[in-house]
C-alpha cells in the first residue's frame, strides 16, 4: 500500500513540477533581423588566407605529385605543429 502511495505522490510532484514549468518558454527568443558581415566579425575574426607552397615531387602525362605547406592559423606552443603540410595528386 504503502508503495502505492508513494508512486502517486512521485507521479503528482512531477506532473505539477512540469506543469509550472512548462508556463515558460525553455528556448531563447531569436531575433528575426538578420545578421550583417558587420555583426559577424565582432564575434569571429576573419581569418587571413594564408600564402600555399606547392612543390612538384613528379610529373606524367596525366597528373603530377607533389607536397603543399602553408600556416597555420592556430597558434601554438610548439613551433613544428604551426606548419600544415599535405601530399597532393593532381590531375592535368
Amino acid at each position: 500500500m504503502n508503495r502505492y502511495l508513494l508512486e502517486v505522490c512521485d507521479l503528482w510532484t512531477l506532473l505539477q513540477m512540469h506543469r509550472a514549468k512548462s508556463k515558460f518558454s525553455q528556448f531563447v527568443q531569436v531575433n528575426s533581423t538578420p545578421l550583417t558581415p558587420k555583426h559577424c566579425n565582432m564575434f569571429y575574426i576573419e581569418p587571413q588566407i594564408p600564402r600555399i607552397e606547392i612543390n612538384v615531387d613528379a610529373e606524367n602525362d596525366n597528373y603530377q605529385i607533389g607536397k603543399l605547406t602553408f600556416e597555420s592559423q592556430v597558434k601554438t606552443d610548439y613551433p613544428e605543429n604551426d606548419i600544415v603540410s599535405s601530399s597532393f595528386y593532381m590531375l592535368k
